[in-house]
């Protein structure tokens, strides 16, 4: 069929290739606060060991259905300038694990306090690093969320990592 010879063959897309050689990339899973396990990835530039403080970290949140690779497009530049970016995969979105998850979250607080969690963590594993919270469209929402949460008064604080958070933050980017 002419018509057929003419349709581009649609190869898969490697998002790995797009990196770069001076981009390292590691997945691996965190545990939200009431317990079930999510994806995660890490960029880091390739010079920098784990043990080594990044200039700053991103913390990225994607949007309605996206995954962590949405933020591939950034990871060059970040790492260009010796910044960590991470990004988790969103409860009920894109890569849940739980596929039957998918399109489902019982409360937009459950996404807020899963955010908060995952930048305590990122905090506590670069305590001098000052952290940039970036969202893109729903993850935007959420991140204006985790930042109003953030701003609020230290007698607020529910958790014990918040003050130090509060602290570490020092940008939001939407």
């Amino acid at each position: 069929n002419a018509m057929e010879s003419q349709t581009p063959h649609q190869q898969p897309v490697n998002p790995h290739g797009n990196l770069g050689s001076e981009v390292d990339e590691e997945r691996s899973l965190w545990w939200a606060p009431d317990g079930c396990e999510f994806e995660d990835v890490t960029w880091r530039p390739k010079s920098y060991a784990k043990d080594v403080e990044p200039q700053g970290v991103i913390i990225a949140t994607h949007g309605l259905s996206g995954c962590t690779d949405d933020f591939i497009p950034l990871t060059r530049t970040a790492c260009e300038y010796g910044w960590l970016l991470t990004a988790l995969e969103m409860r009920g979105q894109g890569r849940d694990r739980r596929k039957n998850s998918r399109g489902d979250i019982p409360s937009h607080k459950t996404w807020i306090q899963d955010v908060l969690a995952f930048a305590m963590n990122a905090q506590r594993d670069y305590p001098h690093a000052p952290i940039v919270l970036l969202g893109e469209s729903l993850g935007a929402a959420i991140t204006m969320h985790v930042a109003a949460t953030l701003s609020q008064h230290e007698s607020q604080d529910s958790k014990e990592g918040m003050p130090k958070l509060r602290k570490a933050v020092k940008g939001v980017a939407l």
